[in-house]
């Protein structure tokens, strides 16, 4: 490993048996070393997953529900071990993957801070030196004094990533967990995670945020069934994902022909305007472009308002790049163009 590299997958898989009937996982306990194939189903969660992350470096994971992020990110922590390949690690890691993690219920606030970060890799001492600092962040007024058992998911939330982001860790984990909390104590961990990163700590970062991804990431994978499909830039990554959505998703067939229209003049004069505006949210795919989209009142013109129970037209302005067919001869042909919008 590289003096830089400080996290390298080689060749994961995990692998988890799936039994139809419980006494299959029973014989596959007593009699599964003798038998060439298990009782129960392959399932594999991640599999032939490789890659490196620098120093400092903030990898944002993607993927849809149950591709795997998580298994992978498990994986790393150390809470789950690969069924094959090698995880090399430098360096402490600190794991916000569930929320309440390491929190014993029954205890308030104030105690499990002491517990969960001593479980997390502090030393007593360090644990009562970072004590209010903990506390302070996690801003839950009277409530620190109260079972944890009493808290919502978003206090839970506070208290686990105060901890977690008081270790100074050389890696820092982080799966969906700030999607729980409050607008302003997001913006509050963002910052938090800016600056521990400025100080050198390396980030993996498990998001359906595409905002927050490129925002917050030097790099970004996709897995889909467990498998890597692309490790790049977090603009490539997540035009990317969101096209696979598109691709698997139903698309919207419009059957009805809407009359043709002169295409207004402003809707082509502001299509700049347009795309450096949406530039940074666009997701694209490669087979159009939308180059400006235009809201129109019940009389055909331009709305900046809209009335309630008023009709309204969205009229888009595309470049479709992906149109190839063949005409014969004397044959007349309707061309009808299905759109998928996000």
């Amino acid at each position: 490993m590289s003096c830089e590299i400080v996290l390298e997958l080689a060749s994961v898989s995990k692998m988890y048996p799936i039994y139809e009937n419980p006494s299959d996982r029973l014989k596959q306990l007593i009699w599964g070393r003798f038998k060439k194939h298990p009782y129960g189903k392959e399932y594999w969660a991640v599999k032939d997953i490789s890659f490196q992350v620098r120093k400092g470096e903030a990898i944002g994971l993607m993927g849809a529900n149950g591709a795997g992020k998580s298994t992978i990110l498990q994986l790393i922590s150390g809470t789950l071990d690969p069924t094959y390949g090698t995880i090399t690690k430098i360096g402490r890691i600190a794991s916000l993957l569930e929320l309440g993690s390491g929190f014993n219920p029954d205890f308030t606030g104030k105690e499990n801070v002491l517990l969960n970060a001593v479980i997390l890799g502090l030393s007593e001492a360090e644990a009562i030196a970072k004590y209010d600092d903990i506390l302070a962040f996690a801003d839950i007024g009277e409530f620190i004094s109260q079972p944890v058992r009493t808290y919502s998911s978003g206090m839970t939330m506070r208290l686990a990533f105060s901890v977690v982001a008081h270790l100074d860790p050389d890696i820092l984990i982080v799966d969906e967990a700030l999607s729980v909390g409050d607008y302003f104590f997001q913006a509050k961990c963002i910052n938090r995670i800016q600056k521990m990163r400025g100080n050198g700590t390396t980030l993996l970062f498990v998001s359906h945020d595409s905002a927050t991804i490129k925002g917050l990431c030097d790099r970004a994978i996709l897995i889909e069934r467990g498998r890597l499909v692309l490790d790049s830039s977090p603009n490539e990554v997540t035009e990317k994902y969101f096209s696979m959505k598109v691709s698997q998703s139903q698309p919207v067939d419009r059957q009805k022909p809407s009359s043709p229209e002169k295409i207004s003049l402003g809707l082509l004069r502001n299509a700049e305007e347009f795309n450096r505006l949406s530039s940074f949210e666009r997701q694209r795919n490669g087979k159009a472009d939308f180059l400006n989209v235009q809201l129109l009142n019940d009389e055909g013109n331009d709305s900046q308002e809209v009335a309630f129970g008023a009709n309204l037209t969205l009229r888009l302005l595309l470049r479709v790049k992906d149109i190839s067919f063949q005409v014969r001869k004397g044959e007349a042909i309707m061309y009808n163009l299905k759109i998928s919008l996000l």
